[in-house]
């Protein structure tokens, strides 16, 4: 018995030729940094979590805005959706305004416009950061006639 067994496993052995295990590599952890683009430093208004899923083939995704400070923050946010070689995926939307009461927290959930968007970018504006200051950067500076 313990011969047909050797026999048997040897012969199998030999019959599956050695072909090499490809293991995948884990995937790169993604950041909340590495999805934002923020216009400026803002001070007081942060993302305090994000998450993004698939729903009924379009990607779906919820960002929680926190005011770190006691005075309401003025806010605007938009979603800028990428395809899977990271070209737009969508036209370019419009700014969202937000006010962030003190010490509020609240989520903004948005629904990419296509199937084809496999990715995102949050692009958020606050007129109290730093670059609207110095450089009238973001929603307010669309508003203002071009000399």
């Amino acid at each position: 018995m313990k011969l047909r067994v050797a026999l048997l496993t040897a012969v199998l052995g030999m019959a599956v030729p050695l072909t090499p295990v490809l293991v995948a590599a884990p995937a790169q952890a993604q950041t909340i940094a590495s999805k934002l683009q923020m216009l400026g430093e803002m001070t007081y208004v942060k993302v305090a979590g994000l998450k993004s899923t698939r729903r009924n083939g379009l990607l779906f995704v919820q960002a929680t805005l926190a005011n770190t400070n006691n005075v309401d923050q003025q806010v605007a946010y938009r979603v800028k959706w990428l395809d899977q070689d990271g070209f737009d995926a969508w036209d370019e939307e419009a700014w969202k305004p937000l006010v962030l009461h003190g010490l509020q927290q609240t989520n903004i959930q948005v629904t990419a416009p296509t199937r084809n968007a496999t990715d995102f970018r949050i692009e958020l504006h606050s007129p109290e950061n730093s670059a609207s200051q110095a450089a009238g950067a973001g929603p307010a500076a669309s508003t203002q006639p071009r000399p």
